[in-house]
């Protein structure tokens, strides 16, 4: 059967008896479609007058979405909407059982080639979806297509950031006097199936969808462009980074105030200061594989956690004259040395308080002094004057030993009013930093369509 003979001079196929009774009229509707796109070809725009622009409107329905903050790449799932008119696709429903749309390949009829212009991928995978014609020529074609778009990423405020990023779509190959985009719907974007499936499951919340229609500059002859930019804000959920992360660094930064309580002279002081630090350390290298990489500027939470190891570092070097006045201590009590301010009369004493003195014996001749009572008073002089040294040695070294008592008390004193001290100063560094590290601004969810 020769297709030629059964159109007529307006390029539409007539019925046939036997095309009556072979097709329905749903296929012979969708063969005369096809014949005449067989007959024009797909390329060129579907108009009948060239200096027509046809226009398309594009819209977006979002699904999911995902951040891949190494490798600055926003990956989009989403509903592309196109809709257009094309004037070679029209019939009178009344002729073909009252018919008012049918479905094609979208492979086989022209199809408008927006693309996006910041887009990270060569090719945007797409899966294949029939495109639905109306009688009066109105094509809409809904792919739902993966987005891979290059973004910004500024983690400066991590786990508190958020993320702004841009969506540019414009016809790839036609200007605007050709083919002239208009949004869809207000807004742009549809987030009805991401809030109610994504919303909960998803590392991120949408605040703010701007979209802007806009036509982009072009040089020299070249015409003028129309492209839809859509702007996406989202901040990041901040349940992962509250529970895991920022809560042991907060523990950690309070448990550094205990060290000031404890007395000074207590080992355990020393040892809880460098637990903390070790910890500080564990942490700061957990932060170091949590936090995505940037080369610009250090995450929040890292420089609360390097802020915070300082301080705990801090406090162990100011316990070292705690441990320092400890082991003078010791070595008073054990070779007799005192603190570093009596040094200058450490020799005198030394020898007076830490030597014994040995009581002399003095061997006498009767024969040579004749007189025994002489003899007898003359020990009993040397025994006076022998236990007068020893009252006055010992009195010596009390007086001694009260002042390095004294001297340990004040080391006491001074280290408890250091402890007060720092203890309220760290107070005051810690919750400083709390307050400017962890900024929680208000967001708005303000939709616009400029």
């Amino acid at each position: 059967m020769d297709v030629s003979d059964q159109e007529d001079t307006d390029g539409f196929l007539t019925d046939d008896n036997d095309l009556e009774y072979d097709m329905s009229a749903e296929k012979r509707l969708i063969w005369k479609l096809m014949s005449v796109y067989d007959r024009i070809g797909r390329a060129g725009r579907p108009v009948l007058n060239s200096s027509s622009a046809i226009t398309v409107q594009f819209g977006l329905g979002l699904k999911q979405m995902e951040l891949n903050e190494k490798e600055r790449i926003l990956t989009l799932s989403m509903w592309t909407r196109y809709m257009w008119h094309d004037e070679y696709l029209n019939w009178k429903p009344e002729e073909y059982g009252g018919l008012v749309q049918v479905t094609l390949d979208p492979q086989s009829i022209w199809i408008p080639d927006i693309m996006l212009l910041n887009t990270a991928d060569i090719d945007v995978p797409a899966r294949s979806t029939m495109a639905v014609v109306r009688h009066n020529g109105t094509v809409a074609w809904f792919p739902h297509c993966i987005y891979h778009s290059a973004c910004a990423v500024d983690v400066s405020n991590f786990p508190f950031d958020q993320q702004k990023c841009n969506l540019a779509f414009a016809s790839w190959t036609r200007p605007s006097k050709e083919v002239d985009i208009v949004m869809s719907f207000p807004g742009g974007i549809d987030l009805t199936t991401f809030e109610s499936e994504q919303r909960d499951s998803s590392a991120w919340d949408i605040t703010n969808v701007t979209a802007k229609r806009r036509i982009l500059p072009s040089e020299n002859e070249y015409p003028n462009f129309a492209a839809l930019t859509f702007e996406l804000v989202f901040r990041r959920k901040v349940v992962f980074s509250t529970y895991l992360l920022t809560l042991p660094c907060v523990f950690l930064a309070f448990l550094t105030l205990v060290v000031f309580w404890l007395p000074p002279d207590r080992p355990d002081r020393t040892a809880l200061a460098m637990s903390t630090f070790s910890s500080f350390m564990v942490l700061l290298l957990i932060l170091v594989e949590a936090a995505p990489p940037t080369a610009r500027t250090i995450p929040t939470l890292e420089r609360l956690a390097l802020f915070q190891l300082t301080l705990g570092y801090m406090s162990k070097m100011l316990i070292m004259p705690s441990v320092y006045k400890e082991v003078e201590r010791r070595n008073v009590a054990t070779q007799g040395v005192l603190l570093p301010r009596q040094s200058a009369s450490n020799d005198n004493t030394n020898r007076y308080c830490f030597t014994r003195i040995e009581p002399s014996t003095v061997s006498l001749k009767d024969d040579e002094t004749g007189d025994r009572q002489t003899l007898e008073g003359i020990r009993m002089e040397i025994e006076r004057t022998r236990n007068a040294i020893e009252r006055l040695e010992s009195s010596f070294c009390v007086r001694e030993s009260h002042q390095v008592e004294e001297v340990l008390w004040e080391w006491r004193s001074i280290a408890a009013v250091m402890d007060r001290f720092f203890f309220v100063l760290y107070v005051i560094l810690i919750t400083l930093s709390l307050a400017l590290f962890f900024p929680r601004p208000k967001h708005d969810v303000d939709w616009a369509d400029d």
